[in-house]
């Protein structure tokens, strides 16, 4: 199930201003149902290999479109199938 816009709403840590907009690294990690260092493993490149279900819990944090959610899955399929598999 996607996360409703409230669910950013609700999800934010700190009531103060920010200075740029959006959701933070772990309140994103937060929404996925991952943990904030998994995910800060997937944004920096350090984990090549998400799941599906992981792949589709960050695309509907993010309220992405079809070919949005599409193109994570591409680049997942194209890092997993480039590695070597010993």
């Amino acid at each position: 199930m996607s996360p409703a816009p409230t669910d950013a709403k609700r999800i934010r840590t700190s009531k103060r201003a920010r200075r740029v907009p959006g959701l933070r690294c772990e309140e994103v990690a937060q929404l996925d149902g991952i943990s904030s260092e998994y995910y800060l493993r997937l944004e920096q490149d350090r984990n090549l290999n998400p799941s599906d279900q992981t792949l589709a819990a960050m695309a509907g944090a993010f309220q992405l479109d079809e070919d949005a959610v599409a193109y994570p899955h591409r680049l997942a399929a194209r890092s997993s199938a480039g590695r070597w598999r010993g």
